[in-house]
């Protein structure tokens, strides 16, 4: 979670410190404490999960755009299109 929010701009902690695992459950806290609604920290913690968790729609989409570009890759080729018969 703290490293997926790490490189939003303009985000300090007061209690929440780096390499100290011990402190990462204080980010709900420090969130509230900032003024975020409960709402709004569960949209952040939804998006965080979402951002990296993987599910079987993400996988196809992926698979989807890697054969999109394998397919661009072969159409964009200057070799030859069908094998020679041999002889």
């Amino acid at each position: 979670m703290l490293q997926s929010l790490k490189a939003t701009p303009g985000l300090e902690w007061e209690t929440v410190k780096d390499g100290e695992f011990r402190t990462w459950t204080n980010y709900e806290q420090e969130l509230k404490d900032s003024g975020f609604s409960h709402v709004e920290i569960q949209r952040i913690v939804i998006g965080v999960l979402n951002a990296n968790c993987l599910n079987e729609a993400r996988i196809e989409e992926a698979r989807a755009n890697f054969l999109r570009g394998q397919q661009a890759l072969s159409e964009s080729s200057s070799g030859q299109s069908t094998d020679q018969p041999s002889t």
